[in-house]
Formats: structure tokens, C-alpha cells, sequence
């Protein structure tokens, strides 16, 4: 199917037989003369000097309200009409041999082709506006062929579904895939994660007055799908102009914004944002939480004896080690210098002391630097929620209590939250 088919539409809105004409017409209609042949009731056309392929019906009379003449009446005629000429022709020679130049200018026949600012000097105003029209409809066509955008049309069904039926070579080739685009449904084109983003907005603008726009992840691209629904001239259907713009540049300049708001820039764990982030999601949940913050004994004399680089590359390597030990849904944070909080779901006290445990010996090994071994000791405070604390916020400052209390008693061991949350301490009285 044709993008746009213009030269047909050209050729159907000027026939007046159903025959396809030339358009824009390279001359005008030719005019009958007495000289050329003729049907049987065109005389009286000649002599009226009716265009070709225009008829007076038997029986009627012409626009000079002259009635139907006889067989001997039209042949006086046409040698009437033909003196006539004669006579113009004559008056025509003479003007040329004593107007001079001006006249001969006037005259004199012009090859030149008829635009169409000069066109009412030989056209109706009608033929000039029909060839303004499709002269707009065709820039109109290339306009839309040659945009770097996917462009196309979709019509309601109606069923209240969606179809494809014009498209630009952009839109072929980025939409379309193997079956093409023109002629398909929305659901016979696109999968079902962006078949969800697009239907609801589509139904939205054929049933408003308003453009709906929505960004869809196409897989390797993205982009951002408007729609407009077009003037009602077709009261059976609606029609949806869809235009797409390609956003995957600036989506990715924002996953990288958001990266770098919601992530520790040397460790690349997630940072005490994202934390409180989470915390604020999970305000509402039943589930049973536990947080272990996490402190490293040795890297105040690592830092101190070998530099800052070394505390740096200490610090990576720990927390590569700590990502590595913990389940891959659990939250690892790097709540700031060399504290590490870890937030995870468990089914009770029993197993926040495995879990903890578990952080103790895979983070207290050794640890190379530039070729320096060292060892990582490492304290850590655990609490769990609801059984300890009331609220997920409170998980930060009672953990906190929790590692304190351990590098107290002795470095290098996991000490959990020992006061119980008052729900917890009522329920032990009964």
C-alpha cells in the first residue's frame, strides 16, 4: 500500500467521465471547430463553441436561451460562424503589420508553460485552486515520507481496536518488523509490555480533545508516543495521528543521574538515600526485616600506614566481598567512611543470628593491597523488626546501639539488639 496516494486521488476528483486526465492539465480543453469531425449531435455545440466531451442533451436550449434549430438552419450557421473567423483572422494580420512592435509583441505566440501565479489569465479560478490544493497535498506527502520520526495513522474499528493504515519508511522499519506495519493491529505488532503502555493512551485521545503522551521502552530504544486524534471529517471512523520520538539518549542521561543519586560513587553499593528510600517503601510491610551495620576494625591503621589510595582500594575490595556474601534481593548500603549497613528479610530472630554470623567470618579474612597483606577485622550490630523495634526507622539507631555495644565487649563478634519492643514485652508478661 502507497503511502499517500495522491496522483490517484488526482485523477478520481478530476474525471468527469471516469476516465483518468492529465493534471495538472498541460493545456487548456480544445474548442471544437466547423473543420473537425463531429458525432451526430455535436453541431450544435460548435456553433455555441462548447469545449470537447461537453454535450447539449436533444431537446434543449443553450445558455443563450436560442431554441433548437433545424438541419438547414445549422448549416447556414457553421458557414456564418466560419466567415466569421475569416473576418478575425484578417483584422489580426492588419493589427500586426501597423501596431509595430507592441503589437506584434502582443500577438506573437508564447512557448513558455503556464505557472500557476499566471494561471488566471488562462484557467478559471476553480482549475487554479485545484492545482494550489494538490500542489500543497503533495508537500504534504513528501513532508510526511521523508520525516526522521515514525509517523502513522491508526483507525478505530468498529470493534474499538486499533489499526495500522499509514506509515512513514521510519515507521516501517522501527515499528513495523517482520510483518510490516500498514494494515496490522496494534496487538499483531507490539509485544505485550508495550501493548500496555500504548492502548490505554490511544483510547484516551480518540475519546478526548486532549494529546496523550506516553514514554514506551521498545527493547533496544525508547521512545516518546504521542497521540492526536485528527478532525472528524470521517463521522464512521477515528483516526489517530501517532508520532514517536526517539528518547533513548536522554533516557539513559537519566538512569545515569539516578544511578549517581542512588549509589556510593567509589564502591558502587547503593548509598544512605537509597536506604531511607527503602525504608519509607517498606513502612507499611508485616514482613520481618533484620539490619546488620557493620563496622571495619582495621581500617583506621590501613589508611593511617599505607595512604589513602590504600584505604580506598581496602574499602572496594571489602565491599565487592560483602555484596558477594549476602543474597542478591538483600540491600547492601555504604552508610558512610567504613560502616556497611546490610537490610534484609528473615523469618525470625534465629535466623538474623545465622545471617549475622555468616558476615562475621566471610568479611574477618585477610585482604591484599599492592601486595600487602592485612587483615579485615570486622564488628557487627544486628535488630530485627517488628520483634525488637516498632517501626523500620528505628532499625538504623537500634542496630547502631547493637555495634556499639559489641566493639564495647570485645571487636571482632556479632552483638544482636537485646531490648524487645513493648508489644513483644507485654505479650511475655501474660
Amino acid at each position: 500500500m502507497d503511502l499517500v496516494k495522491i496522483p490517484k486521488a488526482k485523477h478520481t476528483l478530476n474525471s468527469v467521465d471516469g476516465r483518468p486526465r492529465e493534471w495538472p492539465p498541460s493545456r487548456r480543453e480544445p474548442v471544437l471547430s466547423v473543420d473537425e469531425p463531429t458525432d451526430g449531435n455535436s453541431q450544435e455545440n460548435m456553433l455555441l463553441n462548447v469545449p470537447a466531451g461537453v454535450s447539449l442533451a436533444r431537446g434543449s436550449s443553450s445558455s443563450l436561451g436560442s431554441p433548437r434549430m433545424g438541419s438547414g438552419e445549422l448549416a447556414g450557421g457553421a458557414e456564418r460562424a466560419s466567415e466569421e473567423r475569416t473576418e478575425t483572422d484578417a483584422r489580426r494580420v492588419a493589427l500586426r503589420e501597423e501596431g509595430g512592435e507592441e503589437t506584434r509583441e502582443r500577438f506573437a505566440p508564447t512557448t513558455k508553460p503556464m505557472s500557476a501565479d499566471r494561471a488566471g489569465s488562462g484557467m478559471g479560478p476553480g482549475v487554479q485552486a485545484d492545482i494550489l490544493l494538490y500542489e500543497h497535498m503533495d508537500i504534504l506527502s513528501d513532508a510526511f515520507r521523508s520525516a526522521a520520526d515514525p509517523m502513522a495513522v491508526l483507525r478505530q474499528e468498529p470493534d474499538g481496536r486499533f489499526r495500522y493504515v499509514l506509515a512513514n519508511p521510519a515507521a516501517q522499519i522501527r515499528l513495523g518488523g517482520w510483518h510490516g506495519l500498514v494494515g496490522q493491529y496494534l496487538e499483531d505488532v507490539h509485544d505485550v509490555h508495550v501493548l500496555e503502555r500504548l492502548l490505554g493512551h490511544a483510547r484516551e485521545a480518540a475519546f478526548g480533545a486532549e494529546r496523550e503522551v506516553v514514554d514506551v521502552n521498545f527493547g533496544s530504544w525508547s521512545g516518546e508516543v504521542a497521540f492526536d486524534l485528527l478532525t472528524a471529517r470521517f463521522p464512521q471512523h477515528r483516526y489517530l495521528l501517532l508520532t514517536v520520538r526517539d528518547i533513548s539518549a536522554r533516557k539513559r542521561y537519566e538512569k545515569k543521574l539516578k544511578r549517581a543519586a542512588y549509589r556510593d560513587a567509589l564502591t558502587n553499593l547503593h548509598n544512605r538515600r537509597y536506604l531511607d528510600r527503602c525504608l519509607r517503601l517498606l513502612r507499611k510491610s508485616r514482613a520481618t526485616y533484620a539490619m546488620f551495620y557493620i563496622d571495619c576494625d582495621n581500617f583506621k591503621s590501613v589508611n593511617d600506614r599505607y595512604g589513602h589510595d590504600a584505604g580506598d582500594a581496602f574499602l572496594i575490595q571489602f565491599a565487592g566481598r560483602l555484596r558477594g556474601t549476602v543474597r542478591q534481593r538483600d540491600v547492601v548500603v555504604r552508610h558512610g567512611g567504613d560502616e556497611f549497613i546490610v537490610l534484609c528479610r528473615v523469618h525470625g530472630l534465629e535466623e538474623c543470628h545465622l545471617v549475622g554470623q555468616r558476615l562475621v567470618r566471610a568479611l574477618s579474612g585477610t585482604y591484599t593491597i599492592a601486595g600487602v597483606t592485612v587483615d579485615g577485622g570486622v564488628s557487627v550490630g544486628a535488630a530485627c523488626y517488628p520483634v525488637q523495634v516498632a517501626s523500620l526507622e528505628d532499625l538504623v539507631m537500634t542496630s547502631n546501639e547493637a555495634l556499639h555495644q559489641s566493639k564495647h565487649d570485645r571487636k571482632g563478634q556479632l552483638t544482636v539488639y537485646r531490648t524487645a519492643s513493648p508489644r513483644v514485652e507485654s505479650l511475655l508478661k501474660r
